[in-house]
């Protein structure tokens, strides 16, 4: 079984009308959806904002449901100048920028080391997932890199200079390191798969508004196409 989720239901909406055979689940204080795609069997959640509320659902579907991998889906606040709104990012790396006490916690702010907290993802989904979007979007939309984690929006341009200053990065977002540190303590593969939504500083709110449902579709049609391809 692969885990696919995402913090907001819009982000997994469009995967969730595509499944076949599909019946709901409540554990734990949430709600999962159980079907298959292609081959596959699958089960969709949607946790929430955040790191706590992303690294609880994580560990509910391991725990729960025994899933063999972990695909997060969703938005994000573009970092790399190069891309456009929609183009995706693949997460080579997942970062957790501000400083962390605990895998499924984390503490507001930007405490921590240069080198930030830094999981990589699972190379045989990274490649999957780099097919997917070739054959949805094209490669002139994609690029592979690094997934930015921290605990707050980044609502001002001087906040987004000084972590692209310092982290580097290709977008910013709030759960998928948080995701990647309980993938990484179960021995869990996982991929972040992110469209981008808004350009990340002061006119992120109204940009996200604006675009979230567009951006958040495209990203849905990767991971379906992904779903899909053989696993050999």
């Amino acid at each position: 079984m692969i885990g696919v989720q995402s913090a907001l239901e819009i982000e997994i909406e469009l995967i969730r009308e595509r499944l076949r055979d599909a019946k709901t689940q409540r554990s734990g204080g949430g709600q999962y959806a159980i079907g298959t795609i292609g081959q596959n069997e699958i089960v969709l959640a949607a946790g929430g904002i955040g790191g706590k509320r992303s690294a609880s659902c994580a560990q509910f579907l391991i725990e729960l449901f025994h899933v063999e991998s972990i695909i997060f889906c969703g938005v994000a606040g573009r970092m790399n100048p190069r891309l456009k709104l929609g183009d995706i990012v693949i997460s080579r790396e997942v970062l957790q920028y501000d400083r962390t006490d605990e895998a499924t916690s984390a503490i507001p702010g930007d405490s921590c080391s240069p080198s930030g907290t830094r999981i990589r993802a699972d190379e045989d989904l990274v490649c999957l997932a780099q097919k997917a979007c070739a054959e949805t979007v094209g490669d002139d939309c994609c690029v592979t890199g690094t997934i930015l984690t921290g605990e707050r929006p980044v609502l001002s341009q001087r906040r987004r200079t000084r972590l692209l200053r310092t982290y580097g990065g290709d977008c910013v977002e709030m759960e998928g390191a948080a995701v990647g540190s309980i993938c990484a303590a179960n021995s869990v593969p996982f991929v972040v798969v992110r469209a981008i939504s808004d350009r990340a500083g002061s006119f992120a709110p109204f940009e996200f508004r604006r675009n979230v449902r567009a951006s958040a579709r495209r990203v849905q049609e990767v991971v379906l196409r992904l779903l899909s391809l053989p696993t050999s």
